[in-house]
């Protein structure tokens, strides 16, 4: 989940002091425009997506392993 680890890293980094808290809400906030950005919703629709994701991330497809890590770096 690499989100979920980025929000962690942040938090981390707010705990420490490395950032003040509004460093780390405008870091999220460009993360998430990023994604808002992503072309990937309009090839595909969340219904579509909904019904295939169990199917596929319970394959055995090596193929298909290795393009779904290239998305989640």
């Amino acid at each position: 989940m690499p989100v979920r680890w980025v929000c962690d890293a942040g938090v981390v980094a707010v705990r420490s002091g490395i950032w003040t808290q509004q460093q780390f809400l405008d870091q999220w906030s460009e993360k998430a425009a990023h994604f808002d950005r992503r072309p990937g919703k309009t090839w595909r629709d969340l219904q579509d997506t909904a019904t295939m994701a169990p199917i596929l991330w319970a394959s055995d497809s090596s193929a298909y392993e290795s393009w779904r890590l290239r998305f989640l770096r």
